[in-house]
């Protein structure tokens, strides 16, 4: 029976690891590839992808705020709110050991044969660990979940600070959990997506910490058994913002959204609309049934988003003229599954450099950004020791292969491909 070891690095570019020249004594012993994530491109729905090796359409994440209808609420979803089977319950079912470190959305924690540790949007590591007591050993080795973004804001030094802290407890917590029992071991690097929004390329800080986080990772590799099968992957790429994008404004100046009321209260401000959106880049027309302050009928909700997607491929950004979108998805071209309906009904792809925000709040159009990177799909990596590639992966493949690895059946609903050459 083979073992998998799986480290992620959050939000690490594929063409980042060439451009700096990171872990090259890794590559010439297996295959690092290029591989797409999802829409929108947020941890929630990436990481979920890999856990369930489906599309949001199955497993129902569709970003990392989402709406309940009927009352209309706004809410942020958890892992009791996957919808599909993760692989690690697979695993589990076949009395295999797994341990699960930090993903983000394991939160609260599944109950598995193994070890899970929750990651981002768990508060209290008390609330965050399967078995429960497994907290105790977190709680005296000085673990942290996860690092404060706002402290970015306010004081740079002790967020670096606490970075390096995170991510050092991190690494002593995985040199513990190599010598346990294990057939999967899924161990999860934040750190990398927190640098990068708000540090570039161009900053000290960024590059000293990838010559640490290089250090680190091949300690790791080396550490690994030689007939333990080694991916490494990432979950989305970064670049560098240029501007924030408030899509709400967007509708509101054509129409589309508006409202009754100040609009500092949100949605319970919204008079009669016809789509309004949440972060980021999701689009959804308010039908009269659905929403409380929804004006379109069913039968006009196709007019409708085509009328949109007509619209949105020609906003343009202010001076450049460029194209804010690379493209403009209708849900139907990118989910698949019976959780399709609580989709948006339009996904835009950003253009690299336009950070797409849903401001119901804020006036602006376009705004210079506090931050430094966002997200983008299209340059996540994936790297195999030992195996090659036989075409471009999506983060839902990566699943597929650590299950054919494990020797487990893998369930007909996936949307995961086994791109391994033969």
């Amino acid at each position: 029976m083979s073992r998998v070891f799986v480290l992620t690095l959050d939000g690490v570019p594929c063409s980042l690891l060439k451009e700096l020249e990171l872990f090259r004594d890794l590559w010439g012993e297996g295959d690092l590839v290029q591989m797409d994530s999802v829409l929108p491109t947020l941890s929630s729905v990436a990481w979920t992808n890999f856990q369930t090796g489906r599309n949001p359409g199955k497993h129902g994440i569709f970003g990392f705020i989402d709406r309940k209808l009927n009352p209309f609420e706004i809410y942020i979803p958890l892992s009791r709110d996957i919808k599909s089977p993760t692989v690690y319950e697979l695993i589990s079912e076949s009395n295999l050991n797994a341990i699960s470190v930090n993903i983000p959305l394991t939160y609260p924690p599944r109950h598995i044969k193994g070890i899970m540790v929750s990651g981002f949007l768990c508060t209290d590591i008390k609330k965050g660990t399967y078995p429960p007591d497994f907290s105790e050993y977190l709680l005296k080795m000085g673990y942290i979940i996860d690092v404060d973004p706002s402290l970015a804001y306010t004081d740079k030094d002790k967020f670096l600070k606490m970075i390096y802290q995170a991510f050092e407890r991190r690494i002593d917590l995985l040199d513990y959990l190599l010598e346990e029992e294990w057939n999967l071991l899924v161990f999860h690097i934040m750190e990398t997506d927190r640098i990068q929004h708000f540090f570039g390329k161009d900053d000290l800080e960024f590059l000293e910490f990838f010559k640490v986080l290089e250090k680190k990772v091949m300690e790791i590799y080396k550490k690994t058994p030689e007939e333990v099968e080694f991916i490494m992957l990432s979950d989305h790429g970064f670049t560098e913002i240029k501007y924030d994008v408030n899509i709400s404004n967007w509708l509101e100046e054509r129409g589309y959204l508006k409202f009754k009321d100040d609009r500092s209260r949100g949605f319970n401000a919204l008079g009669e609309t016809v789509a309004y959106s949440l972060i980021p880049g999701r689009v959804y027309i308010a039908v009269r049934s659905r929403e409380p302050f929804g004006i379109v009928e069913k039968e006009n909700r196709e007019r409708i988003v085509l009328e949109l997607v007509e619209q949105l491929k020609e906003f343009r950004a202010p001076e450049t003229e460029e194209s804010v979108f690379k493209r403009v998805y209708r849900k139907e071209e990118l989910y698949t599954g019976e959780y399709t309906d609580l989709a948006p009904d339009i996904i835009l792809e950003p253009s690299y450099g336009y950070n797409l925000v849903s401001k119901l709040d804020s006036e602006w159009l376009f705004q210079r950004p506090r931050q430094k990177g966002m997200h983008t799909k299209d340059d996540a990596f994936l790297f195999l020791k030992g195996h090659r590639v036989a075409i471009r992966p999506q983060i839902e493949d990566v699943t597929t292969i650590l299950l054919h690895f494990l020797e487990i059946d893998i369930p007909k609903d996936l949307d995961g491909r086994n791109v391994l050459k033969d």
